[in-house]
């Protein structure tokens, strides 16, 4: 572990996930993907999912070894992590925007990034900049492309592109599309299983996503193609 940070972070990359892509990749059998398999939370099925907003000032900051080790340990370890309780409404928001909160993923993204963020309310600080950015760039229009090439492939200069019309020429240089590759019997097809989009500066209440997108730097376009999987086991 390191130091905790003397100021709230500035330099991020947030991941998004495309939660039908995970749970045909990775997650079949686990309570999120269940409940969007079965059709009950449809809303996880149209947009990005928040993975983390991963400040680039460092890991496990200010962590004891012991939890950093429990957490390193893998998922299966994470519900028993320490971290301060979160408002009832927050908890609620978290859980609509995150699905991985079910099995606990929110402490992990908590014990390793957020305690590098820097907010002086902790855990509800950071959750509350990570679901106002993941908010800022469902809107641009990039759920929407998603949504329209549900079963087809879409590219990243596609998604780079919605950015820039969203938040101004050169926002779109800001993302990097993540694809996972489904195993063979079950058709090996390419999927967006993500993107990662950098910003810089502050992020909170009326914060500029454009000016934070444009403030960061590139980032390398990833996997170029990929299928925009729709819920359910294909």
């Amino acid at each position: 572990a390191v130091s905790e940070p003397a100021q709230e972070s500035r330099d991020h990359v947030l991941a998004l996930s495309w939660q039908p892509a995970f749970c045909e990749t990775r997650g079949g059998r686990r309570q999120e993907c269940d409940l969007l398999n079965r059709k009950d939370i449809p809303v996880w099925a149209g947009r990005f999912t928040l993975q983390g907003l991963w400040p680039r000032d460092g890991e496990y900051c200010g962590v004891p070894g012991k939890v950093e080790a429990q957490d390193r340990r893998g998922p299966r370890f994470w519900a028993g992590l320490p971290m301060q309780a979160l408002p009832k409404d927050l908890r609620d928001r978290l859980l609509r925007g995150m699905p991985g909160a079910l099995s606990a993923l929110h402490k992990h993204e908590w014990i390793r990034h957020g305690t590098c963020h820097g907010d002086p309310d902790g855990a509800a600080g950071y959750f509350e900049d990570s679901l106002a950015a993941m908010q800022a760039i469902n809107r641009s229009g990039i759920a929407k492309l998603m949504q329209a090439h549900a079963g087809r492939e879409l590219s990243a200069d596609q998604l780079r592109a919605a950015l820039d019309r969203a938040f101004g020429r050169g926002a779109g240089k800001r993302l990097q599309m993540v694809c996972a590759t489904e195993p063979k019997a079950e058709g090996g097809r390419r999927l967006i299983a993500e993107i990662r989009v950098s910003l810089r500066g502050r992020i909170g209440p009326g914060a500029d996503f454009g000016r934070l997108l444009r403030d960061a730097p590139p980032r390398k376009r990833g996997c170029k193609r990929g299928v925009v999987d729709p819920r359910g086991v294909q």
